[in-house]
């Protein structure tokens, strides 16, 4: 038995076609009616479009930034590869501009603002009951590029370039002068801090050692 799949607006006729024969027969029926949104078509807008495949920019007829419809839900989506750069976007539905939806959900809305500083995947979402329209991020530009360039400078040169400095840790170099090794201070060294057998202490090292081994 082969079997005919009818098209959504078939449906919707034939749907209304055995109402009204019922109807008109006195009969009393329920017919499952399609879903509103099956009827929508809503479109990504803005100064992105020629970004994302379409021929000019706020062209609500452009069937490359359409949203498809996404299953269980009253939302439509769809993603897209945008390049850098500053733009504004809304929703237009059905192909015009007689419907359209901004900031907030407002019916004909202020645009909304999208600032990327490298290519993006974005995935934008609409709902057709608030209206409001969404920005998934889904993947940013990564590692090192030739736009990356631009970034690189040559380094500060300083006074002393070429030169060798050294680190010295004066109190462990070498003991100039055992009269300063207690500072003045009398008892074991937990009163003076000084047990050149101990690193946990005072070593005795100091300036007039350091002054000892200058060549």
């Amino acid at each position: 038995m082969s079997t005919m799949t009818l098209s959504t607006p078939a449906r919707r006729r034939l749907a209304a076609l055995t109402t009204a024969l019922l109807v008109g027969s006195g009969a009393v029926a329920v017919v499952a009616t399609p879903s509103v949104a099956a009827d929508r078509t809503p479109v990504l807008v803005g100064s992105l479009q020629s970004e994302i495949g379409c021929p000019e920019d706020w062209a609500p007829a452009c069937a490359a930034s359409t949203l498809e419809p996404v299953d269980g839900t009253s939302q439509y989506a769809q993603t897209f590869d945008v390049p850098a750069g500053t733009y504004e976007y809304k929703v237009a539905l059905n192909g015009t501009w007689d419907e359209s939806y901004g900031a907030d959900g407002a019916p004909g809305g202020a645009n909304l603002p999208l600032t990327i500083d490298g290519p993006a995947t974005l995935r934008f979402v609409y709902d057709d009951e608030s209206h409001r329209i969404g920005v998934e991020v889904e993947s940013l530009a990564s590692g090192y590029t030739a736009a990356d360039d631009a970034l690189v400078a040559a380094p500060v040169r300083q006074a002393g370039d070429g030169k060798q400095f050294y680190f010295v840790m004066t109190d462990r170099f070498a003991n100039g002068d055992a009269r300063n090794d207690t500072g003045g201070l009398a008892g074991d060294r937990l009163t003076t801090g000084f047990d050149p057998t101990s690193t946990g202490f005072y070593n005795g090292g100091d300036l007039a050692g350091l002054q000892q081994n200058l060549d």
